[in-house]
């Protein structure tokens, strides 16, 4: 059968280990969703879902998913991601497991050739610590495009709540990023 985006990101997940999601949309797409992936049994993984009433951002997004998320470090991949090699994934989730201290914000990059269609992370080599987020670069600073895929540490679903919508009117996931670096 011909794959729907949505099917895209679950296998990077799956690829990875992990085999419980939560999936969070509005309300009029989690119906179709549900009935297209049903509880996650057909792909290997446990699913729920979760209604996010007004886009509000991607913390916004995660923060519907608390009744899933608990406290426990979490991954989140958006759902139009089309990651095509997830070793990096697996290996950045795999860091996080062994390396687990408190306040670690992991967000996987990538080079790209035409960075101005993205956010992009500026990146120091000696430490390997980002050291800014620019959305949609209006002129060239980095090449590490951000690809939507998180690593979150247990805390940052108390942070969401001190984020400051944006001029877009939304929470930034960048934003929340920054408290932990």
């Amino acid at each position: 059968h011909r794959k729907k985006m949505v099917e895209y990101p679950l296998e990077t997940l799956r690829a990875c280990g992990i085999t419980e999601g939560c999936i969070v949309c509005d309300r009029e797409l989690c119906g179709g969703y549900s009935e297209y992936l049903g509880s996650g049994g057909d792909i290997g993984m446990n699913l729920l879902y979760a209604v996010q009433e007004t886009p509000g951002g991607i913390p916004s997004a995660i923060l519907a998913a608390e009744h899933f998320l608990g406290y426990d470090p979490f991954v989140a991949i958006l759902g139009d991601n089309i990651i095509e090699d997830p070793a990096p994934v697996a290996a950045a989730i795999q860091h996080y497991q062994l390396n687990p201290w408190p306040g670690k914000f992991v967000v996987l990059t990538k080079r790209v050739e035409n960075p101005s269609s993205y956010g992009v992370c500026v990146i120091n080599y000696d430490t390997g610590a980002i050291t800014a987020f620019v959305e949609k670069l209006t002129s060239f600073i980095s090449e590490h495009a951000v690809v939507g895929v998180y690593v979150c540490p247990s805390d940052a679903l108390d942070r969401i709540g001190d984020l400051v919508p944006s001029e877009r009117g939304e929470t930034e996931i960048m934003a929340l990023a920054e408290f932990y670096r």
